[in-house]
């Protein structure tokens, strides 16, 4: 599906594009913090970590697409 867009220049989609990738590699940024807590404590709880990276691997391909 294309759709038209009368009011938004290529300038303006990029803009739109470059703050969703921004937004997601904050994202990402915060989970690669939690993943390293996670990792520091006493007993790591492998699940929490799995689940940590699963949503890493997950918001890096949301970029790849963007991209």
């Amino acid at each position: 599906m294309v759709t038209q867009y009368e009011y938004l220049s290529d300038a303006d989609k990029n803009a739109i594009k470059e703050a969703a990738m921004r937004g997601l590699e904050y994202h990402v940024y915060g989970l690669e913090q939690q993943l390293l807590i996670a990792n520091a404590a006493n007993e790591p709880d492998t699940v929490a970590i799995a689940q940590i990276e699963a949503a890493i691997a997950e918001k890096q391909a949301q970029i790849q697409v963007l991209k």
